[in-house]
């Protein structure tokens, strides 16, 4: 596969949505450390760490059973994709500076489209969900 006008091996491409940037739970000091969090740069390249870096995106319908309630229900907890916060911009400021980071607010979310589901191997029997295109 061709990345950047250069062929790789499509086993040495790297891309957000690897379970590598992905966690269950986003609670910093609760479910996850912060050195375990970790995103992919906008260069597809650089591997970022930390919250200061990266921001969770919630996977609608990914929860995983962690445990049993002591009724003997399922105990539930979320998983997230952590995102580069390097993308996540929202405009201008008075001065004229990017507004950059968690003050930006998701205005639409475009769905996964039928190719890159297929390229991603996202099936029903995958545990993996594709991230759709985030329009701030």
């Amino acid at each position: 596969m061709k990345v950047e006008d250069n062929w790789e091996a499509r086993s040495s491409y790297t891309n957000p949505d690897q379970p590598a940037f992905r966690t269950i739970g986003e609670t910093v000091g609760k479910d996850i450390k912060d050195d375990q969090i970790k995103c992919l740069g906008a260069d597809f390249k650089t591997v970022k760490t930390g919250k200061a870096n990266c921001w969770p995106y919630w996977l609608e319908g990914a929860n995983l059973v962690i445990g049993k309630k002591l009724d003997g229900s399922a105990y539930k907890q979320d998983r997230f994709v952590w995102l580069t916060m390097e993308t996540r911009k929202c405009g201008k400021d008075g001065a004229g500076a990017e507004i950059v980071g968690l003050d930006c607010v998701i205005k639409e979310k475009i769905p996964c489209n039928a190719a890159k589901i297929a390229r991603l191997g996202v099936g029903a029997n995958s545990s993996s969900i594709c991230i759709p295109t985030i329009t701030w």
